[in-house]
């Protein structure tokens, strides 16, 4: 909080510099003095860009949204049906984190394709938090599957959508297991039917059963 307050002072706000660090510090956990100070230039370019006298929580929104998933890519354009796949795909993420207890909280749904390769995002609200129980990994995990399962049960297919979540959310998530918490027990790997999640020798290769 104290080192976006720092870079808010050189900003024209529309409201006091206290008011945006709480909530930016919330957003950001674990970003460095660089990331922050990216975010606050992201902000007052697209407020410049966007005729406003003064920078604003719409602006902070977007250039959050700019430096965890990338500027939008306009010039990506995709089917109807690719839409859709998308959609579900997203939708499963923010169903699944609804849901469940030890989730992080939804806050943004996209599906507009992105520089770093993602075509849609579903953004979460952070928590500060370094150490978890197994039933907190679990559901993480199954948040971060979320979106396969609901291609699986919405289209009985599953496509190279996951691919593209894994290299950002869904990698973040699910790579944290394999270093904290080791293997399940020995000779037992989960197999879990029915859109929950299998395990095949190590977590970050677990995956749902179609």
């Amino acid at each position: 909080r104290e080192i976006f307050e720092q870079h808010l002072k050189s900003l024209k706000l529309t409201q006091s510099s206290t008011f945006y660090s709480q909530r930016l510090a919330e957003l950001t956990p674990g970003f460095s003095g660089a990331d922050i100070a990216n975010i606050c230039n992201e902000a007052a370019l697209h407020a410049a860009r966007e005729g406003h006298t003064s920078v604003h929580t719409l602006n902070f929104e977007y250039a959050v949204e700019r430096v965890l998933a990338g500027t939008a890519k306009k010039s990506k354009i995709l089917s109807k049906e690719e839409q859709k796949v998308v959609a579900f795909h997203e939708s499963g993420h923010a169903l699944v984190g609804w849901m469940l207890e030890h989730t992080e909280a939804v806050m943004k749904v996209s599906i507009t394709p992105r520089t770093n390769a993602a075509l849609g995002f579903a953004q979460m609200l952070p928590r500060d938090q370094h150490l978890f129980t197994k039933e907190q990994l679990f559901e993480r995990m199954c948040m971060a599957l979320g979106g396969r399962a609901s291609e699986a049960l919405s289209f009985n297919e599953v496509t190279s959508a996951l691919l593209c979540a894994c290299s950002a959310e869904d990698a973040s998530v699910s790579t944290p297991p394999s270093r904290g918490t080791g293997r399940p027990e020995e000779g037992h790997p989960h197999r879990l039917l029915h859109g929950e999640a299998v395990w095949d020798g190590t977590w970050h290769r677990a995956h749902l059963l179609p």
